[in-house]
This record gives C-alpha cells, sequence and structure tokens, in this order.
C-alpha cells in the first residue's frame, strides 16, 4: 500500500537502531561484565581469601614439619639408646682406652648413624673430662672438665635435667646444630646431636617468616630458619599461644601463627607467617585488576561498536537495496538476489563466495611462492658448476703443460666421477659420507697439481656420515681454501676437513693454514674482497632450503681461515 510505505520504512530503521544496541549491550556485558565482578569479589573480600589460603597451605606444612622433627627426634633417641648400653662405647670411656678400643667405638657410632655424618654429631665423655671421644670435633659446651657444665648435666636438678636440648650451639665444619639428644651412662655422658641439614623440611619453605621450637616446659625457643639467633618469648610475643588450646591464631591483622605439639619432650612448633608480603601483592592484583577492567571495557566498547555495526550495516544495506527501488527487492553490488527476501541468506551466499575466492586466490599464491624458491635454489646450484670445472680444467692444463699424463689421467678420473655425480637431480639430498668423498677427490686433484704445497687432513664423524645434506654444499669451501690459500701461498698450507654431530647439530669445518682474508672478514660482507659467488651461494642454499635452521660462517682462527656450516637437525 502506498500509502503505509513510509511508515514501513520508519519500523525497519527502528528495528535497525534496536539491532545495534541490543548487539552492544550484549558484547560489552560478555566482555567486561566478568572482569568487574571477579575484580569486585577480590576487592570485597581480597584480605579474607588471602588470610584462609595462607592458613590452608601453613597449616599443612605446619603437620608436615612436626613430622619430621617428631621423626629425628625418634631416631636420634633411638641411636642414643642403642649407643649408651653398647659395650664398645662404654669400654672407650674407660680408663686409657687403647686405639683398637676408640676405632671400635667409632665403628660402632658410623654404623648406629647409617653413615649420616653430615646430619648427626655423637660426642662422649667421661665423668671428670679426662677422656673424650667426638664423631667431629668435641665442642667445648661439652667440655665436663668445667665444673659448672659438669654440674648443670649431671647434678640432680640441673637445668639439662631434660634429655632433649634445643640448639646447644655451633657444630662441626661450620655447621649448625639445631637440637640434641642426651644420656648419662657409666663413668660419663653420651650426647647425639643434629644438624641443621637432617631437618629438609624447614628449611625449604620461603612463606613461613620464622619456624620456632618451643620448649613448653623450660620456657626455651629457637629459630629452625636462623638457629644461631636467640630467641625467648620476649622477643617473640607470638609463643604465648602455647599456653592456649588455640592451633591457629591471628595476634595482629599481618600475622598469622600456626601451632603443632610435638609427640616428644613437651615441644611444640609455631609457624609465623608474615602477611604483608601477600596484602601488598593482593594490591598489586588489585590495581592491576582495575587497568585491566577499565582497559578491557574500553576495548570491549570499541569493538562491540564494530562488532554490532558489522552486522546491522549489511542488514541495512540489504534493505536499502530492497527498498530503494519501486520495482521491487535489487541485488547486492555484485552478487545475485533472493526472491525469499531473506536479508541473512543473501549475505551468506556473497560470504561463501568471498571465501572461495581468497581461498582459490591463496592456493594459486602458495604454488606460485613454491615455484618461485625451487627456481631460485636450482639457479644457485647452477652457479657453482662452471665455477668447479673452470677450476679443475685450469688444472688439468698446468699438469699438461708440464708433461705430467699420469697426473692428467688421475685428475681426469677423478673429474669424471665428480661429474657423474653432481650431474644428476641436483635437487636430491645425499648422505654427508658421499659429500665428503666428492670433496675428498676434488682435493685429490688439487694435490696433483700443488704435490708438496698442500697437505690435507679429514677428521670424519661416523654418526654424522648418513645425514643427509644438499648436493654440492661442502665443495666450494674447499674451493676456496686451495684458491686463497694454497695458490695465495708460498708455504706449505694444511687443509683439513671436520665433521661432527653434536646434540642434534651437525658442523662441518673445512680450514687452511693460507694467508685467509684477515681478521674478522666474512663471506656475508661482499664479493669485492675476493671471494666469489661459490660461497655466496652456500649461504643462500642454506637460507633457501633450511629456513634459519643453518647458519654459514667465514672468520679466522688464530693462523687459520675457518669456514664453517651448522645445521640443526
Amino acid at each position: 500500500n502506498p500509502q503505509q510505505f513510509p511508515f514501513t520504512l520508519l519500523s525497519m530503521a527502528r528495528s535497525i537502531r534496536s539491532i545495534f544496541s541490543r548487539l552492544l549491550l550484549s558484547y560489552s556485558l560478555v566482555g567486561a561484565l566478568p572482569f568487574a565482578v571477579a575484580w569486585l569479589v577480590i576487592f570485597v573480600w581480597g584480605n579474607t581469601l588471602v588470610v584462609r589460603y595462607v592458613q590452608t597451605v601453613e597449616s599443612a606444612f605446619a603437620e608436615e614439619v612436626a613430622r619430621e622433627i617428631d621423626a629425628t627426634i625418634r631416631q636420634v633417641s633411638r641411636i642414643a639408646a642403642a649407643l649408651t648400653g653398647d659395650p664398645a662405647v662404654l669400654e672407650a670411656l674407660r680408663e686409657r682406652p687403647a686405639e683398637q678400643v676408640e676405632l671400635k667405638a667409632y665403628q660402632r657410632i658410623f654404623q648406629e648413624i647409617q653413615g649420616s655424618l653430615s646430619l648427626f654429631e655423637v660426642h662422649l665423655t667421661s665423668t671428670d673430662g679426662t677422656r673424650r671421644f667426638s664423631s667431629t670435633e668435641f665442642p667445648r659446651r661439652y667440655d665436663f672438665s668445667s665444673q659448672q657444665i659438669r654440674d648443670s648435666f649431671l647434678s640432680p636438678g640441673g637445668s639439662s635435667a631434660s634429655p632433649l636440648l634445643l640448639a646447644p650451639g655451633p657444630g662441626a665444619e661450620g655447621s649448625q646444630i639445631v637440637f640434641g639428644v642426651w644420656r648419662s651412662m657409666p663413668g660419663g655422658a653420651l650426647f647425639v646431636d643434629v644438624r641443621t641439614q637432617a631437618l629438609q623440611t624447614p628449611l625449604r619453605t620461603r612463606a613461613t617468616s620464622r619456624i620456632l621450637l618451643v620448649n613448653r616446659q623450660q620456657f626455651r625457643s629457637m629459630n629452625l630458619l636462623q638457629p644461631h639467633d636467640p630467641t625467648g618469648f620476649s622477643e617473640y610475643p607470638e609463643l604465648r599461644i602455647v599456653f592456649t588450646d588455640r592451633m591457629v591464631e591471628q595476634p595482629q591483622p599481618d600475622m598469622l601463627v600456626h601451632r603443632r605439639d610435638l609427640a616428644a619432650e613437651n615441644l611444640s612448633v609455631i609457624l609465623t607467617t608474615d602477611l604483608t608480603t601477600y596484602f601488598a601483592t593482593l594490591r598489586q592484583v588489585l590495581l592491576y585488576g582495575l587497568i585491566l577492567v577499565g582497559g578491557t571495557s574500553v576495548i570491549t566498547l570499541i569493538i562491540s561498536v564494530r562488532i554490532s555495526r558489522s552486522i546491522s550495516r549489511p542488514i541495512h544495506n540489504v534493505i536499502e537495496a530492497m527498498t530503494s527501488s519501486t520495482q521491487g527487492p535489487q541485488p547486492l553490488p555484485g552478487g545475485e538476489s533472493d526472491d525469499s527476501g531473506d536479508e541473512m541468506q543473501q549475505l551468506t551466499c556473497h560470504y561463501n563466495r568471498m571465501v572461495q575466492t581468497i581461498a582459490s586466490l591463496i592456493t594459486r599464491v602458495r604454488e606460485e611462492e613454491q615455484l618461485l624458491r625451487i627456481a631460485e635454489r636450482r639457479a644457485l646450484q647452477a652457479q657453482i658448476q662452471p665455477h668447479f670445472l673452470y677450476n679443475t680444467l685450469g688444472s688439468i692444463k698446468s699438469m699438461a703443460k708440464l708433461g705430467d699424463s699420469a697426473a692428467v689421467s688421475a685428475i681426469v678420473t677423478d673429474l669424471g666421477r665428480i661429474l657423474r655425480f653432481s650431474l644428476s637431480d641436483t635437487e636430491a639430498m645425499v648422505p654427508l659420507r658421499e659429500i665428503t668423498d666428492l670433496v675428498a677427490r676434488y682435493l685429490n686433484i688439487q694435490k696433483i697439481r700443488f704435490q708438496e704445497r698442500m697437505q690435507v687432513t679429514m677428521d670424519l664423524d661416523p654418526e654424522a656420515a648418513s645425514i643427509l645434506v644438499p648436493k654440492l654444499l661442502v665443495q666450494p669451501l674447499a674451493e676456496n681454501s686451495v684458491v686463497h690459500g694454497v695458490e695465495k701461498s708460498a708455504v706449505p698450507v694444511a687443509i683439513k676437513l671436520t665433521t661432527c654431530l653434536t646434540d642434534n647439530v651437525l658442523q662441518i669445518r673445512v680450514e687452511d693454514t693460507g694467508p685467509g682474508p684477515g681478521r674478522g672478514v666474512a663471506v656475508a660482507s661482499s664479493e669485492d674482497q675476493g671471494f666469489g659467488i661459490g660461497l655466496i651461494n652456500v649461504r643462500e642454499r642454506l637460507k633457501l632450503i633450511y629456513d634459519g635452521r643453518a647458519q654459514f660462517d667465514l672468520f679466522r682462527d688464530g693462523e687459520r681461515t675457518v669456514a664453517q656450516i651448522r645445521i640443526v637437525q
């Protein structure tokens, strides 16, 4: 109806705006809302989550530390009990023990601690301190020649009435003793000290700031992470947790304390965790999260606008194409109309055609690039053959002028074998052993020419012999040594060919003692410096064939010129 046509256009325009708004809102919410909600949750409950996380982790760690210390105390107590009643140990405390007696005591101690001299120290002393015996060095803190030390351990009611000692002091060889067990025995006493190396779990921690071992009966404590520092209830107020029934306590907002009671000697393990680092990290996360939310919102808004327009604008174009003519719907430029009036069907049809066209073009371009690379490689390889033939024919000419028919015959024979090998498929990859054989024949040709002026040695790795490499890859390196080394030198020149395979890297070196190009000059510089197209072609062929996995260098090493190829397998 012509009278309703303007209202129809207005309704379509509103519908388009509605689609754009809905798409924009949907994409914005989907892109930014999850980040905003996550940031808000961390902002509100971040500290609580951090405390709960640290509490869970440190609680498990405290259990592990307690189990290890309990097990160590049981082990040390068993060692002390076994050695206290051992006849060999008792005999070592007798008056003037023989050397054999001390050796038996030491063997018995070594057997009981299972050879763990780096973990435990065992000390024996007589009551008067005149006879002492130790698995390492006898410490002064157990010297019974001092009346005060002797009374501390052996007198009734002494301060060391408990058989467990906390942090008795430094050990031998710069070690530190964390705790020890002592036993009184006929004629003296036995001490078994535990080094810090015996406790693996506390030493590997990074989150816990202090690990305190507390004797609840003696009111003594020590820090396992720093056993040389003095500790006490006055230095660490958090130790008051041992007088409560709590296992976890947060005495300060930035401190978390875990307590675990041990099974031995009224001992407890107190783990103190400084939450300041965690809260600082949380603040950084919140800051970065806020930046991320803001940036994501802006990027999401921009992307949403573009995506929404990319969807609504084609529909608008289709509607305009359909309504711009009084003769009915018109196809979009370059497309076909759809009598059903389905705009998305038309868009899908054009999209499919576009994809098919692009795929066809991409396939064609790839094929052309591949053919171009093959043509370039063949052109580079073709340039090597004339260069080699020119040098070889020059050698034959020189020998012919000298009238050396045997040398000419040998050169021609080797040349025939080289040409038979080289004139086959130049694109083929052949084992390295064939390449080195080819180079050996070439050097034989030059050896006939230069006689004593040229010395050739080869050091070939058998493991590298079967690796496939391009044809005519190494021969230009040997030619370079002959042309720029032997021909330009008045003294004999040694040429050495080396191959080796190390860590999946094939290395081929051709070095000579000729005058060479001078220090620091590389083939990559230019042809004007005397390095012909042969070496430049080697570099270009490696680049084309191995695509960055191969490297060619020409440098001066002392009195030698070295041409080196490295290929990653």
